[in-house]
């Protein structure tokens, strides 16, 4: 498994929402999901998993905005 950033965030925004999530649940402010763990180099589901989180500085916790498969982006 690899840990790194998910997308630059001057790009998460050419795909709509996919890697935001509105965050706490039940607001309207809306929260980058900065990291991923990745396992497999495919983009196909079936032979890869990514998720797709950020870190709350707030309460000391991941909070994870998607699982299990690659969100989208100009190359996929």
């Amino acid at each position: 498994m690899n840990f790194s950033g998910s997308i630059d965030k001057s790009r998460a925004g050419q795909e709509g929402e996919a890697y935001y999530v509105k965050y706490p649940i039940g607001s309207s402010q809306r929260v980058f999901l900065q990291f991923h763990i990745v396992r497999g180099n495919s983009r196909e589901d079936r032979y890869g998993m990514r998720i797709y989180f950020f870190w709350d500085e707030d309460t000391n916790q991941v909070v994870v905005g998607w699982l299990p498969s690659h969100l989208s982006n100009r190359i996929s």
